[in-house]
């Protein structure tokens, strides 16, 4: 349908877009492109770009987002704002500000309406105007910005900043960070990504905000198992945890050294169940993933293990693994890495690793 030659090397799509927009006078879909754009001076922090997606001309930049993103070593994009999609197709981003440490609501839409408004450029809200190349800040689409809670009392009477969570074998910083939106709750955690995961501290704080108006739900709790060991520096660390596969009202935390999951509320952040398992070998401690889907927790691991749980209760529903894979790789198994992705009543699993071959195989699973 059409083609377009990116100039721009800082250019990394986003995602797209129909925004309906209702009023007296307009009734329809409105089709764009976001994009990741350069950011030019006086601007500062990233900048966002919105084009139409019937052609791929620029619409609008929306200027001054919050820093962290960009694009990795790779190539990939990665983004700290989280973005979902609202009734009307509006753009709803999540964020963290860590200068004011807060938790923050931004929406496309109102960005754009207000715009219209401060500018009198369009003042009559009664017609989607999108100012045609036009520079949009993006304090304007904030609808709500709430203080996160930073610290906690531990059990012996201290005083905890849960916002400076180390690895401690690591030296790195874990700070509060979004862990998931789901049943409209945005759940805020101090679990590490992939960069320290083999060095997380030990422990997980989690609390929950409406997504709606940005009320304390509940929180902060500290999720934290029964302690294993010691670091070589005399610190107590715990099982090494991570928060995992979240849907239809239920989050789990995968515990790596008994391979097991625990199932808490979404709405209260109280256990449910588990912890279940282990339904695999000792090597479903290095890497497991898992989504939710029809009423159950599918989880696939680096054992070479497929497992599914209903997501209620824990139970075991069926599990399967790969088998022996004798010298064909260093492990004797066939490890399996993530989930890509679950549809019309199919689970598809990417399988092998880096280091033994095949380097990646696509596998089908009846769900």
């Amino acid at each position: 349908m059409w083609t377009k030659d990116i100039s721009d090397p800082a250019q990394r799509l986003i995602c797209g877009q129909i925004y309906a927009y209702v009023s007296p006078n307009q009734y329809g879909g409105n089709p764009y492109l976001w994009a990741l754009e350069t950011t030019v001076a006086p601007n500062t922090g990233t900048t966002w770009g919105m084009h139409d997606a019937m052609n791929g001309k620029l619409v609008l930049k929306v200027v001054n987002g919050p820093p962290g993103q960009g694009s990795s070593s790779s190539g990939a994009f990665y983004s700290s704002v989280v973005l979902v999609q609202g009734e009307d197709g509006s753009l709803l981003g999540y964020y963290i500000n860590s200068t004011s440490m807060t938790l923050n609501k931004w929406n496309s839409s109102r960005a754009i309406i207000q715009h219209g408004l401060v500018t009198r450029q369009n003042p009559n809200v009664w017609a989607w105007r999108p100012p045609y190349q036009g520079l949009v800040n993006w304090s304007l689409g904030i609808e709500w910005s709430v203080p996160l809670v930073t610290t906690m009392t531990a059990s012996n009477g201290t005083v905890v900043n849960i916002n400076q969570v180390y690895a401690e074998s690591a030296g790195v910083n874990s700070p509060l960070a979004i862990g998931s939106i789901i049943d409209d709750v945005v759940i805020v955690d101090n679990t590490p990504g992939d960069v320290i995961a083999f060095h997380q501290p030990g422990y997980i704080i989690q609390m929950a905000f409406s997504a709606g108006n940005g009320q304390l739900l509940w929180g902060p709790l500290n999720q934290t198992q029964t302690p294993w060991c010691k670091l070589t520096s005399g610190a107590v660390s715990s099982w090494r945890l991570g928060s995992v596969g979240v849907g239809e009202g239920v989050f789990t935390i995968y515990t790596f050294e008994t391979r097991s999951f625990t199932g808490y509320s979404v709405a209260t952040g109280q256990k449910l169940w588990g912890p279940v398992g282990p339904n695999t070998s000792e090597w479903g401690y290095y890497a497991q993933s898992s989504l939710v889907a029809y009423g159950t927790l599918y989880a696939c691991d680096f054992g070479g293990y497929v497992n599914a749980y209903d997501v209620q209760t824990g139970e075991l529903k069926w599990t399967y693994d790969t088998g022996s894979a004798g010298t064909a790789t260093p492990y004797g198994i066939w490890p399996l890495l993530h989930i890509d992705i679950i549809a019309d009543g199919k689970l598809y699993v990417l399988g092998g690793h880096t280091y033994s071959p095949p380097c990646s195989t696509v596998q089908g699973y009846t769900v």
